[in-house]
């Protein structure tokens, strides 16, 4: 949910099983647009990888303070 905040994208959406639609939840703001190009991946991607150097660093920090 986060992630879909801070993209301003829509995730998850229609899940179908066996040509049956089980699900039509969304994560995020229902009057953003659905996570659904390339580039919205590689955004998403960015974020990731952004988050996990930020938390990386922390933890080092962390450690050299320890």
């Amino acid at each position: 949910a986060a992630a879909a905040g801070a993209l301003r994208r829509r995730l998850v959406g229609p899940i179908w099983l066996s040509g049956e639609q089980v699900t039509d939840l969304w994560i995020g703001d229902p009057l953003d647009p659905p996570l659904e190009s390339g580039r919205d991946v590689g955004r998403a991607l960015f974020l990731a990888v952004c988050a996990g150097a930020l938390v990386g660093a922390a933890g080092v920090c962390v450690l050299a303070g320890a």
